[in-house]
């Protein structure tokens, strides 16, 4: 037992030992490092200050240069602020002589070219003026145009007021003579082209004699309205009340469906009669291919369109367009619209005349502008030119009268007056 304890105690103090030596070599191994890295964090950190101070001192030289740099750069300024202030003092005394002596060259200028211009600038005031009225008026005439069919449509209304009061009262004195029949319609059909703005002689003619040369027949339409354009357009008034007096009159619908035939009747027969005419071709191309025909009772075209809706086409296929003071009403409107726009092309077209002649003389007198201002451009390099040698360039005559002037070898000329400075 003894032997086994003082063997283990062996093995212990050799473990004991052991560890010793290894702790002291891993203890020798970390101070090693330790001390590399210490010699190398000493280098790195000399290696910086030199870099820094390197740095340092290309940073002192910049600052240096710059600093020069700046200094220049300020004189400079300097320098340019000084050699401004001379070159404007130059400009203006450049631009006072300038002035003085443009002045007096416009002075003897100025008359001249009034004079000349007087011809010129008359006419063209007159024209600006002239188109100046020409717009106004045309401006005036579209604000009455647009007054006017206002006061048309009212008319419009207060016509066939008018119209149906006028045929109640005249209802038994036409139901007698076809020719009073026949003037009655023609008063109506003329009121309404008064009313329109349209005058006999220059606007419509009445009962014009027209001459079929085929037959040989003379034939005399109530109303030839003239157009623009060499056109003209044909009116007739046809009227038979009694039919349509006897529908007013009846209370049986028999009876009512008799005139009511009656009516369509005679309205045929009046645009069969107007059809055969064919007033259109005697116009010899003046007119549409067609005439009105105008019926002046608006309650008579009512019921008899109402009874035969084709009525109308009947008509139109004989080349007769029938209409009522409502329909007709709205034709002449047109018409006078017709009129009153060509009125306002042939305005248009004076304006454009005037703004020609306008131009030529605009043209005329920036041709007399363009020349004076050649002359001023000459006289400005002539001042020029007279100035350079006044006062610029070497040799300038202000250098040498100054040179003169201050020279210390002018000799005393009243000793002698016939002699000449050997320094000259």
């Amino acid at each position: 037992m003894l032997a086994i304890w003082m063997s283990a105690v062996v093995v212990l103090l050799l473990l004991c030992v052991g560890l010793g030596f290894l702790l002291a070599l891993s203890r020798m191994k970390i101070t090693s490092q330790e001390i590399y890295w210490q010699k190398a964090f000493a280098n790195e950190q000399e290696k910086f200050q030199s870099q820094l101070q390197s740095q340092e001192a290309q940073n002192q030289a910049q600052k240096t240069y710059f600093s020069q740099r700046l200094d220049d750069e300020r004189a400079k300024i300097e320098a340019l602020k000084e050699e401004l202030q001379n070159t404007e003092k130059i400009k203006k005394e450049l631009k006072l002589e300038f002035e003085n002596l443009s002045q007096k060259i416009l002075e003897n200028k100025t008359q001249d070219f009034h004079n000349s211009q007087t011809k010129t600038l008359a006419p063209l005031q007159k024209e600006i003026k002239d188109f100046k009225d020409a717009f106004e008026n045309l401006k005036n005439e579209q604000t009455k145009e647009r007054a006017s069919l206002i006061t048309e449509i009212k008319l419009l209304k207060d016509l066939n007021e008018t119209i149906s009061k006028e045929a109640s009262n005249l209802t038994k004195a036409l139901k007698g003579e076809s020719k009073t029949r026949g003037n009655w319609g023609e008063m109506i059909l003329e009121s309404m082209l008064e009313k329109n703005g349209f005058i006999e002689g220059q606007n419509y003619r009445k009962q014009v004699d027209m001459l079929d040369e085929a037959s040989g027949k003379h034939f005399q339409p109530d109303i030839i309205i003239d157009l623009p354009d060499d056109r003209v357009i044909i009116i007739d008034s046809k009227l038979n009340l009694n039919a349509y007096d006897a529908l007013l009159a009846t209370d049986s619908k028999e009876e009512a469906d008799k005139q009511i035939k009656n009516l369509l009747a005679n309205i045929t027969t009046h645009f069969n009669e107007l059809g055969k005419k064919k007033y259109h071709l005697l116009t010899k191309g003046k007119s549409p291919d067609f005439t009105i025909m105008f019926i002046p009772i608006e309650g008579a075209f009512i019921e008899a369109m109402r009874a035969d809706t084709e009525l109308f086409n009947k008509a139109y296929n004989l080349r007769v367009v029938i209409t009522s003071p409502s329909t007709l009403m709205s034709i002449l409107m047109t018409i006078a619209n017709l009129w009153k726009n060509e009125q306002i092309d042939k305005d248009y077209r004076n304006i454009i005349s005037k703004i020609q002649a306008l131009q030529d003389k605009l043209n005329t007198f920036c041709s007399h502008m363009d020349s004076l201002g050649k002359g001023i451009e000459t006289i400005q390099a002539r001042y020029n030119d007279t100035n350079a040698a006044l006062r610029g360039g070497r040799g300038n005559i202000m250098a040498r009268v100054k040179t003169l002037t201050t020279s210390q070898a002018m000799p005393d000329m009243s000793e002698s007056p016939n002699s000449l400075p050997n320094s000259l």
